[in-house]
């Protein structure tokens, strides 16, 4: 069906006479009538996709009885709807509408178009049960017959046409997830709430795994709005509601919810996180809702994504190894922030620090040895000769700070004055070994005094 280029010419003359056009998206008529005379004529913007230029629409008033609005005519333009009425028990529409284009003075024609009248022939409007508009109205010599449905015309098939009633007012919307830009976020919520003028009852279908259909029986929404709270949505989701007046007429609408993808999940662990020096583990991580990972610190490179994925780290000397993951998420329109993940890898590098504390003591002071180990499994003592020092060469290795005293060989007394060398060797499991020597020296006993006689001098 063509709108005519002369729309244009036919807004600027309807705005000049009405600056207020109802809103065709939400009228009850739409469809189209058709006359040999003029042509096509539009009873809503959608219709013509018109809507985001003007929107027009021809309704029902609050009574459900009073029709208002507009409706276009390709050839004469606006046509003010506001003179027809509608019979509910019945489904005829009757009475006069005007088309404004149409004056006696400027074309002889008073604009009028006649929706019912008994003479000479019996003619009108009736709403069948389908809620399509079956019938003719009259237009004078101008217009003519306009029928409001191919099946008057025999062109069903051909060239289907119908104007159409929506049986009474239905609304049906979400606070959020309407567009794919006001995505719910995944596994989120939104509220479906709904309203209608002349409904008693509603159903609800689809929902996919929410729980939209339970029950699926929804209140009518009149007059108080209903609504209904959907959550943990995954996907994108349809919901569709079907309401029904006591005629038993029924209007379904339905709404996509868009959702968000999945966000990205990054998990890196390690088999074992304290290993021997010089050994291997095995890393593994699972990157899932993911595009792509890159490696840094103690590995590098592209790694694979998915579940179950792992790798050797090698073999490993450094007593701290950090490996780390950055990963992208395959929807970087809902999450475009990189994920990050790390675990480290401790290695049992064999530390070792041995000491006298202090270095130097006077005569008869205790003689203190020190020792620390870190990821020993063995030390042994050497040296200290005339000390007990070496007399129990296995000391203690735990992790830790160790102390011993030392005394003369065989016995509990302090170390007489001098110099000496203590050892101590440890061993770690994976065949490290460090050794390491610490020198105490003992001052003089303050009774020792020379022999100054004539004697001892020679004299």
């Amino acid at each position: 069906m063509k709108v005519a280029t002369t729309l244009f010419f036919f807004l600027i003359s309807f705005f000049s006479i009405q600056t207020t056009v109802l809103a065709g998206a939400n009228d009850r008529f739409d469809g189209w009538a058709w006359s040999p005379n003029i042509g096509w004529v539009s009873f809503n913007c959608t219709n013509t996709n018109y809507c985001a230029t003007v929107q027009y629409g021809v309704t029902l008033a609050g009574d459900g009885t009073s029709i208002t609005g507009w409706a276009w005519s390709e050839n004469i333009g606006w046509i003010d709807m506001s003179g027809a009425t509608f019979n509910k028990a019945t489904g005829a529409i009757t009475g006069t509408v005007s088309a404004v284009t149409g004056t006696i003075e400027a074309d002889g024609w008073d604009g009028l178009i006649y929706l019912s009248d008994t003479a000479p022939i019996a003619y009108g409007g009736v709403v069948a049960m389908d809620d399509d508009v079956d019938g003719y109205a009259w237009g004078g010599t101008v217009v003519g017959w306009l029928s409001y449905n191919c099946a008057n015309t025999g062109t069903c098939g051909i060239v289907d046409y119908a104007v159409r009633v929506t049986p009474f007012a239905f609304e049906f919307t979400a606070d959020g997830g309407l567009t794919p830009a006001t995505k719910v976020a995944y596994g989120g919520g939104v509220t479906l709430s709904w309203t209608t003028d002349g409904a008693v009852s509603c159903t609800a279908f689809d929902g996919g795994t929410t729980t939209w259909r339970t029950p699926a029986a929804k209140t009518a929404g009149e007059p108080t709005p209903a609504s209904f709270f959907v959550d943990n949505l995954l996907v994108n989701t349809l919901f569709t509601l079907r309401c029904q007046n006591s005629a038993g007429k029924q209007v379904t609408k339905a709404l996509t919810i868009f959702v968000a993808t999945p966000p990205p999940s990054l998990t890196l662990t390690a088999d074992d996180t304290n290993i021997g020096f010089n050994t291997a583990t095995t890393i593994r991580w699972d990157a899932l809702n993911i595009a792509s990972c890159s490696a840094s610190g103690a590995w590098s490179g592209a790694k694979a994504v998915g579940a179950g994925r792992s790798q050797s780290s090698g073999s490993l000397t450094s007593s701290s190894n950090n490996f780390s993951l950055t990963c992208s998420s395959n929807a970087p329109l809902d999450y475009p922030t990189p994920v990050f993940a790390l675990v480290t890898i401790f290695v049992e590098k064999l530390s070792l620090n041995f000491m006298a504390t202090p270095s130097t003591i006077p005569y008869s002071d205790p003689a203190l040895l020190q020792w620390e180990t870190e990821w020993a499994s063995s030390c042994t003592a050497s040296g200290g000769e005339g000390t007990t020092w070496a007399t129990v060469p296995a000391k203690a290795f735990a992790d830790g700070v160790r102390t011993q005293e030392v005394f003369k060989s065989g016995t509990t007394l302090k170390l007489d004055p001098g110099s000496y060398s203590f050892t101590l060797t440890c061993n770690g499991s994976s065949g490290q070994q460090s050794i390491k020597t610490t020198v105490l020296k003992v001052g003089r006993n303050p009774n020792f005094s020379e022999d100054l006689t004539v004697e001892n001098q020679g004299l």
